[in-house]
């Protein structure tokens, strides 16, 4: 077989950009939650994650690239899901539906989604694609009440109507998420739950006929509504492999996903009643969304600012005049009952008495109040009834500008403080007839008045309306404390990063408008430019180009001698699809990355190039990790470049070096100057390194970022 090259353009630039993998640290969650953009996604054709940026009014937004959005109807209400937010269908009106597209109607096809059931309604259906109501064309899933059975079929449009391929199994267990697979391979119709083989494969090799028809998740055709929650849809032109299935479910399985998530949108959410996470899709104008699924956003007063917090983006108050309201829901009124809230925080100039989370207008007056009292520079987490109040004193300093987690817990006679994991303090007793309803809205950075503001950021702000367990509040801690995150070497700006001198790493904090912005040392934002959008990435969110017109224009681009270029691509289509181009005045050449479906070339000014035989294809709509390193910018040094696809050093096809550099200041990701093209695909994490990366440091990239 005759391999394939890949192209690296480069006209040395005294500055040089490198697309490496890595991680910045308001992204250091997502990088744990790997099943849901990251892993087995070859021949993925739809996805609905319900997330809370996938989902806006009544659009549920495909993240696999494809653009097959869903509609929503009938307002099913978010919720905590396996993987960050999940939709509830209350079994009367709510549904998603999914215009027809050829893209879901493949010969060989894998439907997967986790599904909760209240209860057993007779032919409901989770997921369905199909034209008519006695289901004999498409594929989906149904439940029926009357012998509590639950089945995935396939089926060919025959005049008989005839069951078709399927596999027919009891209904897995109510109130719980249970994941579901099924998978037909053009031969065999297979059903998987929970990560394994459910029921009897059926042989079935008459194949799927498909009518046009909408896929619909929550209401098959003449069928019941769906009552219970869904999440994390996703539909593949290909049979996943039981290996696949099983990865994927353990990757996301609650038991396991309590091991590994740093994420809090995941865990420990059975009575959640309110959770501000400050992420980026969770701040919009003055609002901050409640994630909890209870619909209690909070509305920003003088203008907090975003910050880099524990888990993705936090807030920062100025101590001054910034704070949150959250208007009276009535499910943080807990009478007599439990609660629970939890925070992290970092403290700058405080004032004596300064609250995270305050439900409490003065002394005695009913309600809760988690604050530092900076006489003791300890936490504090009080309760009152109205007529007094009792608090439990931290002895942990905390007043040290370094982030602390701290959680105050009122369960029936007794109220305990926990800081970073463990019990900070005494507990006070002698509170269970206590009641702190109270009409005061949420403050979250100031008391009542407002007054005694807050300074510092704050980050992953929750309230339960039960008791977390000291091992509950252990486990948040640990999944979210700084020490942790860098045994688990989550973060690549802890990692390979000496001599990053720009990082666009595209993740949602990062695009805003027509601006993404460099998490590198240099402040060298780039521009949209033809109007890429986002999709799912290696590590959280990439930017998918259209091969037309698309591509970001880093106006000024960092100075460099020696340099990497490294990133992940995937890449669509045929023709030259260019990743990186850049230049700087002063005598740098210009350099271009490409790849154009027969070599890779590195291209410096002039006729001084380089190509490379490559033989992985990286044209086959799967991610790669590519990376070109030179030690300088010398003609000379093109003779020591060097380029990895997926960690492994290429062999060097030839090397021309004739004819004058050309200097051009210009930094382009997606697009190149030298053939005219732009790239067909999607792009995530570049990075521009003031060095070369060594073959060990590239193989550890690799690996880092790897799905497999």
């Amino acid at each position: 077989m005759k391999p394939k090259v890949i192209i690296i353009t480069l006209l040395v630039i005294g500055g040089l950009l490198i697309i490496t993998l890595g991680w910045q640290p308001t992204v250091a969650a997502l990088r744990q939650i790997v099943y849901p953009t990251n892993r087995f996604d070859g021949g993925l054709v739809g996805y609905w994650s319900f997330n809370g940026s996938d989902v806006s009014g009544t659009t549920a937004t495909d993240r696999s690239g494809g653009g097959l959005n869903g509609t929503i109807a009938g307002a099913p209400k978010r919720r905590g899901g396996v993987v960050g937010q999940a939709l509830d269908f209350d079994g009367a009106d709510n549904t998603v539906s999914v215009a027809h597209n050829a893209l879901l109607s493949p010969a060989s096809v894998s439907v997967e989604f986790w599904m909760l059931a209240n209860r057993e309604v007779n032919f409901q259906g989770p997921v369905m694609k199909t034209s008519s109501g006695t289901w004999n064309d498409g594929y989906g899933f149904y439940n029926r009440s009357t012998n509590s059975k639950f089945t995935w079929w396939v089926d060919d449009y025959d005049a008989s109507a005839s069951p078709g391929g399927y596999v027919t199994i009891d209904m897995p267990s109510l109130g719980q998420w249970h994941h579901v697979v099924g998978t037909y391979d053009g031969a065999t119709v297979t059903l998987y739950i929970d990560g394994a083989v459910s029921g009897t494969p059926f042989s079935y090799a008459t194949g799927i006929t498909y009518v046009d028809s909408t896929l619909s998740i929550g209401l098959p055709p003449s069928g019941s509504y769906w009552d219970g929650a869904i999440d994390e849809v996703r539909v593949y032109n290909r049979a996943m492999s039981a290996t696949e299935v099983a990865e994927h479910y353990k990757t996301t399985a609650r038991t396991e996903g309590d091991k590994q998530s740093i994420s809090q949108n995941n865990r420990y959410d059975g009575g959640l009643v309110g959770f501000w996470p400050f992420n980026g899709a969770d701040i919009s104008g003055v609002t901050a969304s409640d994630r909890s699924g209870q619909g209690n956003n909070g509305t920003l007063t003088s203008g907090p600012t975003t910050a880099t917090g524990v888990v993705g983006q936090a807030l920062k108050f100025d101590g001054v005049n910034d704070y949150i309201t959250i208007a009276n829901p009535g499910a943080d009124d807990f009478g007599t009952g439990p609660m629970s809230v939890s925070a992290w925080y970092k403290t700058g100039s405080l004032g004596y008495m300064t609250p995270i989370d305050n439900k409490q207008a003065g002394t005695n007056l009913a309600g809760f109040n988690l604050y530092v009292n900076t006489n003791t520079n300890t936490m504090r987490f009080r309760i009152a009834n109205g007529a007094a109040q009792a608090e439990t004193v931290g002895t942990k300093a905390i007043n040290d500008n370094q982030w602390h987690h701290s959680v105050g817990v009122r369960d029936g006679d007794t109220i305990t403080l926990y800081t970073d994991g463990a019990q900070d303090g005494t507990p006070t007793t002698g509170v269970s007839a206590w009641d702190i309803t109270s009409a005061n809205t949420i403050q979250i950075a100031a008391y009542q008045s407002p007054g005694g503001f807050w300074n510092g950021p704050l980050d992953e702000i929750r309230l339960y309306n039960r008791v977390l367990s000291a091992t509950e509040v252990a486990e948040i801690y640990r999944a979210g404390a700084p020490e942790q995150r860098s045994k688990q070497n989550i973060s690549q700006n802890n990692r390979f990063d000496g001599g990053l001198v720009g990082f666009w790493p595209f993740n949602g904090p990062d695009v805003s408008g027509t601006v993404a912005t460099d998490r590198g040392s240099g402040g060298n934002n780039g521009t949209l430019t033809g109007g890429p959008t986002v999709a799912s990435g290696v590590v959280g969110q990439a930017l998918k180009f259209d091969g037309i017109n698309d591509y970001v224009d880093v106006v000024t681009p960092p100075t460099l001698t020696a340099f990497s270029i490294s990133g992940w691509v995937r890449i669509s289509g045929t023709g030259v699809h260019p990743v990186v181009n850049f230049g700087a005045a002063g005598g740098v050449p210009l350099v271009s990355l490409y790849w154009d479906t027969t070599r890779h070339i590195i291209y410096m000014g002039g006729s001084n190039y380089r190509y490379f035989n490559a033989d992985t294809n990286l044209a086959d709509n799967n991610w790669h990790h590519v990376v070109f390193t030179i030690p300088g910018t010398a003609d000379a040094d093109i003779t020591t470049s060097a380029i990895y696809v997926d960690g492994v050093l290429q062999s060097t096809n030839a090397t021309v070096s004739t004819g004058a550099q050309t200097a051009k200041s210009i930094l382009w990701i997606g697009r190149t100057a030298q053939v005219a093209a732009y790239f067909d695909g999607l792009l995530d994490e570049v990075r521009a390194y003031n060095r070369a990366l060594s073959a060990t440091e590239v193989a550890e990239i690799y690996r880092a970022g790897k799905r497999e």
